[in-house]
């Protein structure tokens, strides 16, 4: 199972293209998790649990070792110091000994063949709930790894999203420019027919050119904007910089009513984020890992058993080692029981510290539901105030549309100055960068809260 799981793993990691023409929001977000460095790092983390996995297994399996040598075994006359024991004269029924003198001999030199193969095998039988608690935490420390890998995608989810209505709030605003800029050039001309015709004054055309060249001044400075998230936004995406992104916006985004989806209570919400957020997920998985690091270091207040197998055959002839198993070996079969009654405190001072650590993290935890719970507010606050935000810059443009309206027919009949139809021309186009910027950053409102609160609270199921 976990071997099928790190092999998904590993093949969910190819990259995906773009598809040709505009770039839908989706798109992007899933281009962006495929090269965002931290996602990778998220990803490897996640393949490093399968890892220590099978590390804390090891511990369970039982251990077998297979060794084999051949050689020649050399002596070069070597000493051989013996005494020789010699009863002693003592009227007992039981035969007293004592040592006589060192008598030395030294033998010939010599060499022969030696050859042995040895099999030795352990089984951990009882080690005080160490190796099960290792599994345990090894499942804590999966869903940990999972929770932060969700919790980078979210980020980068965010990110994405940011970055797109940010190129397309600046795209929008050089549209909107644009169509002020054609009007300003209109009222040049409109001022000049007028001199033309005897009936104004040199003043007006040189206001209406003032006006269209500081215009012009505002479209570069939004065309800067635009260039500067372009960039950022094929940065998030791991493509050249330098690359035109064409975006294809959700027709929900670009209709000009505020949306009707209703903002979920504040109590939904947060039930939603204390069960969904991954970073509550991966703090109380970490949380769970430490409780069992504490039984780990507690182990080591018990004793541990081993089935202990040794099989061993040695000979100056290869045959009679690698022959017949049954023939010429040595055999031993134990069961070990090993407790260390004292070492200076150290098992006392493991455990201590994984208790602190375990404390330090359950503050941690304590710590990040509050700060999901302000953060779930705050943004539940943010997209209701860019939705009134939104709804009355609409009701501002209507109002600046029938003023522009007003403004021109005064002007025409001559009852009006080119300054007071300019300023309402003016307020028309700065009513309508509102409108787009307020619809836009309702978006991205949106998506803020679904960020903090783990889900989309929008989306249906």
């Amino acid at each position: 199972m976990h071997a099928v799981c790190l092999a998904l793993l590993v093949a969910g990691q190819s990259s995906p293209e773009l598809p040709a023409g505009p770039i839908e929001l989706e798109a992007a977000v899933e281009m962006a998790l495929a090269h965002a460095n931290e996602m990778i790092q998220a990803k490897q983390d996640r393949l490093l649990v399968e890892v220590e996995y099978m590390e804390a297994l090891s511990a369970v399996l039982p251990r077998f070792d297979l060794s084999m040598s051949g050689g020649e075994f050399f002596s070069g006359k070597r000493y051989i110091e013996s005494r020789n024991p010699v009863p002693a004269q003592l009227p007992t029924k039981i035969p007293q000994f004592t040592f006589g003198p060192f008598v030395d001999a030294q033998a010939n030199p010599y060499s022969n063949p030696q050859f042995s193969l040895g099999l030795t095998g352990r089984q951990l039988i009882y080690d005080g709930g160490r190796w099960w608690k290792a599994l345990d935490r090894v499942d804590d420390l999966r869903e940990a790894r999972s929770a932060a890998l969700d919790a980078v995608r979210n980020r980068v989810r965010s990110q994405v999203v940011q970055g797109f209505y940010a190129l397309e709030k600046a795209r929008r605003a050089i549209t909107t420019f644009e169509a002020q800029l054609a009007v300003d050039r209109a009222q040049v001309a409109r001022a000049q027919g007028i001199v033309d015709a005897g009936r104004g004054s040199r003043v007006d055309v040189a206001t209406a050119e003032r006006n269209l060249i500081q215009d012009e001044i505002q479209l570069n400075a939004f065309l800067r904007d635009e260039a500067q998230a372009r960039r950022t936004f094929n940065l998030l995406l791991g493509r050249d910089p330098q690359l035109p992104a064409d975006l294809a916006v959700p027709a929900t985004v670009t209709a000009t009513a505020t949306p009707s989806a209703v903002v979920p209570p504040l109590d939904d919400l947060l039930g939603l984020a204390m069960d969904h957020r991954p970073e509550l997920k991966d703090l109380k998985a970490q949380l769970n890992a430490l409780g069992e690091e504490v039984g780990i270091a507690a182990a080591g207040y018990w004793p541990t058993v081993t089935l202990d197998a040794n099989y061993r055959r040695s000979s100056r002839k290869p045959f009679r080692v690698i022959g017949n198993p049954f023939e010429n070996y040595l055999a031993t079969l134990d069961l070990t029981i090993q407790w260390n009654l004292f070492e200076g405190r150290a098992t006392e001072a493991r455990v201590q510290r994984a208790r602190i650590n375990l404390k330090k993290q359950a503050a941690a935890f304590e710590n990040l539901e509050r700060q999901t719970r302000a953060e779930v507010e705050d943004r539940r606050e943010e997209l209701e105030r860019q939705r009134r935000i939104h709804a009355l810059a609409l009701s501002q443009v209507k109002v600046a549309q029938e003023a522009v309206r007003l403004a021109r027919g005064l002007f025409t009949a001559g009852r009006g100055t080119s300054l007071e139809l300019r300023d309402a021309e003016l307020r028309l186009t700065q009513a309508r960068l509102t409108v787009i910027s307020a619809r836009l950053d309702v978006e991205v409102a949106r998506a803020a809260l679904a960020y903090v609160v783990g889900v989309d609270p929008f989306k249906e199921g």
